[in-house]
């Protein structure tokens, strides 16, 4: 058996379309099939129904958890004939939301390329279920994925889950809002809600909702509160739902991770962040670090991990007001650099 077919097939599975991954792989279609035709002969049964549309035959999906399985150890013998060889080079898939790989990478990314110049970090922009899914089939190596509250349970027995942070959501509403829809009481109004917002108190604004993780996870808040908000604007990105806060548009959700990400943003004195009550207890999204249990972690991998825990580990601990005004901010890099330092 050739290992290279096991890849190919590997990547039709992916598609289920010959053209369309013959041109991804920059081979061409009859190469691929080739591949594809000797598993057949080799395990004399189809592994691909070609009607009415390309899809896995049961003898398939054998042959693909299998071609998973080969893969996923044939990187863990690589990297530990690497790590042997005290070799400083190799290829690291780190998959994460487009938000936070810019947040985590704008602060980690230095330090590690200092340490590792010849890895290649190759970055795929998932929402949690699909880092999940990928870290599950072999095809990433690290992901951060949120869970909600009592996520644990869903907790697969194959991964390790590595707890950073639990995130706590803020509902963020500008002076001007607020004095618009509440009037004089909307001085009382902040007062109240300083140490925790109940959505209820905040049924007159007009809202910039999310149609992600964390706006599924805000959801709860108003089955709570018992009325459905104003939407104002729906989308799954923070910034677009964020640009609504800060203009004064509408009330909006984030974390500190948002803030930090588009921290220009928010840079101001009359913007309000009230944390966000659900059962009388602060709304929190649990943000973890997980990997296969029996994937190898080479000692880029290792670094890669310790500053997105350390990093993690360093703004759970900063207030949103430290963060807004930049004042805790000052030792994140020296708190990353430490472990490192000669």
């Amino acid at each position: 058996m050739d290992l290279q077919s096991f890849y190919y097939f590997q990547e039709v599975a992916k598609d289920l379309n010959i053209t369309k991954t013959a041109n991804r792989l920059f081979i061409s279609q009859q190469t691929l099939s080739n591949h594809i035709k000797r598993l057949e002969e080799y395990f004399d049964t189809p592994l691909l129904h070609r009607k009415p549309k390309l899809s896995l035959t049961y003898a398939g999906e054998f042959v693909l958890s299998f071609s998973n399985y080969v893969s996923n150890k044939e990187r863990n013998l690589n990297d530990v004939m690497m790590d042997i060889r005290n070799v400083d080079k190799g290829l690291l898939r780190f998959g994460a939301s487009v938000m936070r790989t810019s947040l985590v990478l704008s602060h980690i990314l230095e330090l590690f390329s200092e340490k590792f110049p010849k890895v290649e970090l190759r970055i795929s922009n998932f929402n949690s279920q699909l880092c999940l899914n990928s870290i599950l089939d072999g095809n990433l190596d690290l992901a951060l994925v949120l869970f909600h509250r009592n996520g644990e349970k869903n907790f697969d027995k194959d991964l390790n889950y590595i707890h950073l942070i639990d995130e706590e959501i803020y509902l963020c509403v500008t002076d001007e809002l607020l004095e618009r829809y509440y009037g004089d009481d909307a001085k009382e109004l902040k007062k109240k809600s300083k140490d925790g917002a109940r959505l209820e108190n905040f049924s007159r604004l007009p809202f910039a909702m999310l149609n992600n993780h964390m706006g599924r996870t805000i959801d709860f808040c108003f089955n709570e509160a018992g009325f459905t908000p104003k939407v104002r604007a729906l989308s799954s990105n923070l910034q677009i739902t964020s640009t609504f806060g800060v203009k004064g548009l509408a009330a909006c959700f984030v974390s500190k991770s948002s803030v930090l990400t588009y921290i220009s943003d928010f840079k101001r004195d009359d913007i309000n962040f009230f944390p966000l009550l659900l059962d009388n207890e602060v709304l929190c999204q649990k943000c973890y670090l997980i990997h296969r249990k029996d994937r190898y972690l080479s000692q880029y991998t290792k670094m890669f991990s310790e500053l997105l825990i350390r990093f993690f580990t360093f703004i759970g601990k900063l207030s949103m007001d430290e963060i807004i005004h930049e004042e805790g901010l000052s030792g994140l890099h020296p708190y990353l650099a430490a472990e490192y330092e000669s």
